[in-house]
């Protein structure tokens, strides 16, 4: 795992802020029927609900090999401004294991996994860090399973990259359960100077992706699934990543309770990396 970046948090604001005027906001420039406005609303009021419950999974492959499995259990309100994550890691070892994870305002609050607990001090429980650092330095190190991590850590990612990514080929689908409107789409994602801003909201640095979308007669977004292909790192064999999101019980949440500053390490970026980076094996 790569150590974290250190750039500032002016620098990420401007990188997002870039992604969304290259983007027009949203990603109703690509219209091409009827479909696609009712599918940006729906995304959009998800997006802007006051809290929500996410199931996500995700799994990276190469070929017919599967290189990681993950699943995550989330509460988050504020559109996703503030959430815990129970994360399930299971890495090509094998090695599963569990790691929780909040976010609190800007900062990034990782438990300590139990094969890492010999190397921080007695009483520490938890590592702190930059959200959006941490984000950005998964993003850059090209690796797939941090890259999925990254996504994990973000219940709202792949609505998200919905709302940022430029939609087309939008049409009816099947196979939702009754009462639910379900589409196929797809997606691309702005690279390059308009794309630098990704990771520091938790979106993977993939150019396409086919993604299905289920919405409820309430008129929020219950499912996402995704399926897009990793950038691939010289002389590696191409990886894909198929991630899917549900989302259930508007309205509520559970909030974080506070932790004591004595059980935090703080600020420390190649410790996070080393928490992470143990919990991926």
């Amino acid at each position: 795992m790569s150590r974290l970046t250190t750039a500032g948090t002016a620098a990420t604001l401007l990188a997002v802020a870039t992604v969304a005027a290259a983007c027009g906001g949203s990603s109703s420039a690509g219209t091409t029927n009827s479909l696609q406005p009712k599918l940006e609303r729906a995304v959009a009021a998800t997006e802007a609900t006051p809290a929500a419950e996410a199931l996500l999974s995700e799994t990276v492959t190469s070929g017919s090999t599967t290189r990681m499995a993950l699943s995550a259990k989330a509460g988050y309100s504020g559109s996703g401004k503030q959430y815990v994550n129970n994360v399930a890691l299971i890495a090509t070892a094998p090695l599963k294991q569990s790691v929780q994870l909040a976010v609190v305002g800007s900062t990034l609050y990782v438990t300590v996994p139990p094969s890492l607990k010999a190397f921080v001090p007695s009483g520490i429980h938890y590592v702190s860090v930059s959200y959006s650092k941490m984000l950005a330095a998964l993003e850059q190190s090209g690796n797939a399973g941090e890259i999925a991590t990254g996504v994990a850590s973000q219940p709202t990612a792949l609505l998200l990259i919905l709302k940022l990514g430029q939609l087309s080929a939008v049409t009816q689908a099947r196979g939702a359960p009754s009462g639910t409107e379900a589409y196929s789409v797809s997606l691309s994602l702005p690279t390059g100077k308009a794309g630098a801003g990704l990771a520091a909201l938790g979106i993977p640095p993939v150019k396409t992706a086919k993604v299905s979308v289920w919405v409820g007669s309430n008129g929020l977004v219950s499912r996402i699934s995704m399926n897009a292909a990793l950038p691939a790192a010289a002389g590696s064999p191409g990886e894909s990543l198929t991630a899917t999101a549900l989302y259930s019980g508007f309205g509520n949440y559970t909030q974080w309770a506070a932790i004591p500053a004595v059980q935090v390490l703080p600020e420390s970026p190649s410790m996070l990396a080393s928490v992470l980076g143990g919990a991926l094996g």
